[in-house]
């Protein structure tokens, strides 16, 4: 079994209970101050230009543009949610510490926002939108963890680090099975840089 196996079988066998509530506790207040990053955001130079390209797009009604209203297909609505989330530079920047290196961050902008998009569209409950959160979340970290070096060569990880685990959170609650989800991290893989490994 590879590395990314094991990774997978892990999210897609993790439920809430199997979470403590220090755990929950510190993802609910993600999500809040995602949240309200979110809806602070929704007035910034570009969000309406965004939610303009999106209202031309179309598609169905699948989930719900918080501060806005209306819904959207579920990817659109993330893309929205997301540049309104990053625009003022509030959302939950601090990464958990993983075996001594602290994570960089910055990735409930995405993940929080296809968190509750891809629940919505799929009519889950808040525990399956935390549980995936939670896993999602921590993909990303211990891959920035991971991938962490000098700050000031200029790479800033959130962006990277966090298409993994929106992967991971969307797969969940989508109730992907280990090839799916696989195959899921390799687009993600794929459409950050690509590669020739085998």
């Amino acid at each position: 079994m590879t590395i990314a196996q094991e990774l997978i079988r892990n999210v897609i066998r993790t439920e809430f209970s199997d979470f403590d509530s220090r755990t929950l506790d510190y993802a609910k207040i993600r999500i809040m101050d995602t949240i309200g990053s979110m809806i602070g955001g929704i007035n910034s130079s570009g969000v309406d230009m965004m939610l303009d390209l999106v209202r031309t797009w179309g598609g169905r009604e699948e989930s719900t543009l918080m501060g806005i209203g209306g819904k959207f297909p579920a990817a659109n609505t993330v893309l929205v949610l997301g540049i309104a989330a990053r625009s003022n530079d509030l959302e939950p920047g601090g990464g958990p510490e993983i075996e001594g290196k602290k994570s960089p961050g910055h990735y409930s902008a995405t993940t929080v926002p296809t968190a509750f998009a891809t629940a919505e569209k799929m009519g889950l409950s808040g525990k399956e939108l935390i549980t995936a959160l939670v896993l999602g979340d921590d993909v990303a970290s211990r891959i920035g963890v991971a991938g962490a070096g000098p700050w000031d060569i200029g790479w800033d990880p959130a962006g990277t680090c966090s298409r993994f685990g929106a992967a991971i959170v969307a797969g969940k609650l989508m109730g992907l099975n280990e090839e799916q989800m696989l195959n899921a991290l390799g687009i993600a893989f794929m459409q950050i840089s690509g590669s020739m490994l085998q």
